[in-house]
């Protein structure tokens, strides 16, 4: 079980990467990760107090079944095509793509956002905290250990 829930984490993590820094949240497919996040913060070394933990973790659960969802719906509106990485806030990412599309991905950032504050952190503490996951190892294992327990 863990190793699912560990799974599932570095999916979300891998998706929800850095919601508005300059690589944005990326809605890519699962075969694509690897290729399409890049990091455009450097992680620092930062303690995290145990509901900042729980408050991201709540808000990685929300987001990724709307991030999943979004994804499906502009594969779909694409066809054929490739969906492309897409960051929020860059919509040079996504001009190019049909309203359809577009309104979609801006209702999805616009979302995402909200959870994030909802969740009570702002979106630089969600960032901080998604960058210092992918280097901390600890940090990543409370987070695992909260999603666990918020399942």
């Amino acid at each position: 079980m863990f190793s699912c829930f560990h799974y599932i984490l570095k999916i979300t993590l891998l998706t929800t990467t850095l919601l508005f820094f300059e690589s944005g949240l990326n809605l890519v497919s699962p075969t694509q990760y690897d290729h399409k996040i890049r990091v455009a913060a450097i992680a620092q070394e930062t303690s995290y107090d145990q509901q900042q933990v729980k408050n991201y973790a709540e808000a990685l659960l929300a987001i990724e079944p709307l991030r999943q969802r979004t994804f499906r719906e502009i594969q779909t509106i694409l066809d054929s095509e490739q969906v492309p990485t897409i960051a929020c806030n860059r919509s040079q990412s996504y001009r190019n793509l049909t309203s359809e599309a577009r309104s979609l991905i801006t209702n999805y950032c616009d979302r995402s956002k909200e959870i994030v504050q909802q969740k009570g952190l702002t979106v630089a503490e969600f960032n901080a905290i998604t960058t210092e996951v992918k280097s901390n190892p600890e940090l990543k294992e409370q987070v695992q250990a909260e999603m666990l327990e918020l399942q």
